[in-house]
């Protein structure tokens, strides 16, 4: 019974030692952030070793994405080892995180969002969402709602996209030229 209950130990203790981290190793952004997430960092897991994409500006975004009535946040992120940049997403309901690009494949987007260059908060409902053909010409577009705000993304001077919980994920709306 006692080698039973130390071999369970020792998985628990050994998968907890593989969460990975966001690091935030400048005193003055854990300073800049909200109270409910900056007493969370060291809790919160993601699935690689991630550092803030100090660049950006602003360097997080808060809101509520999946319309749980509770603030969420996003960083602007780099992948420690491969240096792709993406964004991690924390649900302040339950801390849990999603990690589009920074070497994760999202959309048709692909692994490394470097054209991101300006991103904010999305808050209207209507969208103009783009639609494309088989060999991607442009057809026109037409307007669908979305439930909750959104991040907006975009090269200067480029197209628009959001980042939008629907249907338990996120997924990326192509908004214009």
């Amino acid at each position: 019974m006692k080698r039973t209950y130390l071999l369970i130990l020792t998985c628990i203790i050994g998968l907890n030692s593989f969460g990975q981290r966001l690091n935030i190793d400048d005193f003055k952004f854990v300073e800049s952030l909200p109270d409910w997430i900056a007493f969370k960092l060291d809790d919160i897991k993601t699935e690689k070793v991630l550092i803030l994409d100090k660049e950006m500006n602003p360097f997080y975004l808060e809101t509520d994405l999946n319309g749980d009535d509770k603030l969420d946040i996003a960083f602007c992120v780099k992948d420690k080892l491969t240096n792709k940049k993406g964004i991690l997403i924390i649900h302040g309901g339950d801390f849990k995180t999603f990690l589009i690009g920074a070497g994760n494949s999202f959309a048709h987007v692909g692994d490394d969002f470097k054209f991101v260059e300006l991103w904010k908060i999305f808050k209207d409902r209507a969208v103009e969402l783009m639609e494309f053909a088989e060999n991607g010409d442009i057809l026109g577009s037409k307007e669908i709602k979305i439930e909750n705000d959104a991040i907006l993304v975009s090269k200067s001077e480029s197209a628009s996209n959001l980042i939008a919980w629907q249907n338990d994920k996120y997924v990326w709306l192509h908004t214009g030229d």
